[in-house]
């Protein structure tokens, strides 16, 4: 999944500077392209994401993914749309409560480039 994010934001990039190129005239075109493009790519990410099994982490894991993205704990259940208690205890060794796998899977999301616009509007 990684390798299919990192090369389809290569083929945008790549667009991104031969659009900096462009002939007026042509330009709109390749914008057009690009976007129906970009809206392609997200598609397959979603799709392949979402048929992937769910899969919880540990609270080891889950504490590094939220580190990775440079989420603080309340910042992360804001996202999350939880209480940042829940974030400490589901980060906690102790196995009591471990994370939650939707929450496992949105921060999989978040990991693989998917900012939701709670995160964006920041």
């Amino acid at each position: 999944m990684k390798r299919l994010m990192i090369d389809a934001v290569e083929v945008l990039n790549t667009v991104d500077g031969i659009l900096l190129h462009m002939p007026e005239h042509i330009a709109p075109n390749l914008e057009a392209y690009r976007a129906r493009l970009g809206e392609q790519i997200g598609r397959l990410a979603q799709e392949e994401l979402n048929e992937a099994p769910l899969q919880s982490m540990t609270a080891k894991e889950f504490r590094a993914a939220r580190q990775a993205l440079g989420f603080s704990q309340s910042q992360l259940g804001k996202v999350l749309n939880t209480h940042s208690r829940t974030i400490r205890k589901w980060e906690r060794d102790d196995g009591t409560r471990p994370p939650n796998p939707i929450a496992c899977r949105v921060i999989e999301w978040m990991l693989a480039g998917y900012m939701p616009p709670v995160v964006e509007a920041r």
